[in-house]
């Protein structure tokens, strides 16, 4: 096996079967540079998970056993020392990595330049009977706050802070501000867990390693970045740690018991000290204590965590062995709360009754007192609803097995729901149309017939001569009149220029003919050969075009001062590491500009949908409804649809270049429409320069580093 980029270490015990689960899901992973560590601390050797790894078919998995049982804080710093990959990343046995998601996050992290920390959210998988964890059950797909756009960068240090200050309570917390910088739904990088460990002894420390990892983690690391898709899925089951100290005292004191020291050497430790049935104090203190022994700093509000120990132990439904714990431990809160400084207790009890009194009573009253809601008649209701059950986001579904669930959750083609709950037929991380380096052949020898070739026949061109190439280049720039205008006015005799995505040529001619010096990069033979016979042509020198892959470019750092690429970033499968490209070549203060196709352009509101519907009911050639959207965008002269397309909102373009100082969207281009069975034209350039600039096919992006 290659060198691993991720360590995926899994520290158990007693689990066989989520282990099981966990290989049997990771099996089905698209990215072979990866290892796992299961790390199996059991202590009754029927329930080893040995056997399974042994007959697991991974062949990038290693099983180590502790030479004695640990305590779970220590088992979790032992299977650290058998992890070699660049990114490491620690998973609870109830945690699956999703198909696919380990590419997702290789994009991220190329994209992004290498963080020290990368975190992402968790589906959740509920099961209908504690009996059979995997079997029927609701998945849910959770919500990320990173959205739109493939990930967004976090500062660790402000993270830190939010998290010591307990602004909301873990049940009040959006999944995103659960999860972000936890090394169990997210990877750091080696060179950050080297420096953890040699700064303050171990990654990993007493009492909730997920929660110590990441104070220490965040306190270190200087870049991060959060992904807007979930990778994992948590199937929620009776027997997690949290659950029960969560809604049992004697779960809550028995888990305690088993760590190093046992409950005797924690408990006088916990910012409540005694107080056991809070698992917000088991939090707290993994907060105090860092902050105490390391000298951290960052902000801490007890009395926040103070309200949120009072409303555990105060929760309808907790699970109480005797009455006599019961006071004992609520006493024990009152009694400390009224120790602290008078300001300080009342400023706790304040916001206890703030919190007590339901925020909505006063609109819910309100509504119960109004006008009842107009509602639409019910013959129409009822015409509607299945139409917009179909259209709506799922945010959950049944599904018979996890397996099953897992492999729905894969297939669909259709994200998460934004934020506005509007639903995104397309999703911009997705899964390559043909899977990793086939989807670069497939690429090269689809656009060895260079982009322009139709218009060319349709002038009646099939020759290379200046003439034919002048004729050209006119009725290109006749169809893009707003093109040159955006790089004549970048001083162009002052300019380095690489293109990447020749095509035809012309662009490339035009710009060879006024700038400094040019390079061009194509990842077919064909545009390359064109436009070293377009450069010969006009005597300039041809060297500077090659074949490469705008995701991996044969362009020294920081060489180049303008960077160009029309409509070609979108084909590649992966634009945000052909954007992070970009930013590598260009040399400070240098000029990006890049055109991709429209999320949002009128053509996607009105002919895709058309186009969708009669692919799926055959009146189209096209295979695949995204096959036939594919080719209304490019299409070769054989009829067929280029291997990959993406389409990209303004937010997310703007999200792609988030590294450049300066960022323009500017909306172009557009259609010719008939009407009245083709009596009635509407022609594009009617619409060039304003309607287009609203609901136009491209986005022209200008980007500064």
């Amino acid at each position: 096996m290659t060198e691993a980029r991720f360590s995926l270490v899994y520290p158990t015990r007693h689990r066989p079967d989520f282990i099981r689960q966990a290989l049997r899901i990771l099996a089905q992973q698209r990215h072979d540079r990866f290892e796992v560590v299961v790390c199996d601390n059991y202590v009754d050797p029927a329930l080893s998970c040995e056997q399974i790894c042994r007959d697991s078919g991974l062949a990038n998995l290693v099983y180590v056993r502790p030479p004695r049982p640990l305590g779970m804080v220590e088992n979790w710093n032992h299977a650290l020392q058998f992890s070699t990959g660049a990114y490491v990343s620690y998973l609870t046995d109830k945690m699956f990595v999703l198909p696919g998601a380990l590419r997702r996050i290789e994009r991220a992290i190329e994209a992004a330049g290498n963080p020290e920390i990368v975190s992402w959210i968790s589906d959740a998988y509920n099961p209908d009977s504690y009996a059979d964890y995997f079997g029927g059950g609701q998945y849910v797909r959770m919500m990320s706050d990173a959205r739109p756009g493939p990930y967004r960068g976090f500062d660790p240090a402000m993270e830190l802070n939010r998290r010591g200050r307990g602004e909301v309570s873990r049940q009040e917390q959006s999944s995103s501000d659960y999860c972000r910088g936890k090394l169990v739904f997210g990877a750091y990088r080696r060179d950050l867990v080297e420096r953890i460990e040699a700064r303050y002894g171990a990654l990993f420390h007493s009492i909730n390693p997920d929660y110590t990892s990441m104070v220490l983690g965040l306190s270190l690391a200087d870049t991060a970045v959060e992904l807007a898709e979930s990778c994992v899925v948590s199937v929620n089951t009776d027997i997690s740690n949290g659950m029960l100290c969560d809604t049992s005292d004697a779960a809550a004191f028995a888990f305690l018991d088993s760590l190093t020291g046992g409950a005797d050497a924690i408990l006088p430790n916990m910012l409540v000290p005694g107080l056991y049935t809070s698992v917000s104090n088991f939090v707290a203190h993994d907060f105090v204590t860092l902050k105490r022994t390391f000298g951290l700093e960052f902000e801490l509000s007890t009395p926040n965590w103070l309200v949120y120990c009072h409303e555990d132990i105060y929760r309808p439904g907790r699970d109480w062995s005797d009455p006599r714990v019961e006071a004992e431990q609520k006493q024990l809160l009152a009694a400390f709360v009224a120790s602290l400084d008078t300001s300080v207790a009342e400023s706790v009890r304040a916001r206890i009754a703030e919190r007590a009194t339901p925020r909505e009573r006063g609109s819910a009253r309100r509504l119960l007192q109004g006008t009842r809601e107009r509602r639409a008649p019910r013959w129409l209701r009822r015409l509607v609803r299945p139409v917009r059950q179909r259209l709506a986001p799922s945010h959950s579904f049944a599904a018979p097995t996890l397996d099953a669930a897992v492999e729905r959750r894969v297939r669909s083609t259709a994200p998460a729901p934004s934020p506005r709950g509007k639903r995104d037929p397309d999703v911009m991380l997705g899964e390559d149309v043909v899977p990793g380096e086939s989807l670069t052949r497939a690429n090269a020898e689809f656009w060895n017939e260079p982009c322009g070739t139709a218009l060319a026949r349709s002038l009646g061109i099939t020759s290379i001569d200046e003439g034919s190439l002048a004729r050209f280049d006119r009725s290109y720039f006749e169809i893009y009149p707003y093109l040159r205008p955006y790089l004549d006015a970048l001083n162009l005799p002052k300019r380095r220029v690489l293109e990447v995505g020749v095509g035809y040529g012309s662009l490339g001619q035009h710009l060879a003919e006024r700038c400094a010096s040019y390079q061009g990069v194509d990842i077919a033979e064909e545009p390359v050969g064109l436009l070293q016979q377009r450069l010969a042509l006009i005597g300039k020198p041809t060297e500077g075009v090659v074949r490469g892959s705008a995701l991996d470019l044969p362009i020294a750092d920081a060489s180049v001062d303008l960077f160009v690429s029309i409509g070609c970033l979108h084909h590649t499968g992966n634009i945000e590491r052909g954007v992070a490209e970009a930013y590598r070549v260009l040399a400070p203060g240098g000029r990006a500009v890049v055109m991709v196709y429209n999320r949002h352009s009128l053509r996607r509101l009105i002919n895709v949908p058309t186009a969708r519907l009669r692919a799926r009911l055959g009146r189209l050639a096209a295979r695949t409804p995204d096959e036939a959207v594919r080719r209304m965008y490019d299409s070769n002269l054989a009829g067929a649809a280029p291997p990959h397309t993406d389409f990209v909102s303004v937010t997310e373009a703007k999200a792609l270049f988030h590294r450049f100082s300066r960022v323009r969207v500017d909306r172009r281009n557009f259609d010719d429409y008939r009407l009245a069975r083709g009596r009635l034209w509407l022609r594009r350039r009617w619409f060039l320069g304003w309607l287009d600039r609203l609901l136009g096919l491209d986005l022209y992006i200008v980007a500064e580093k």
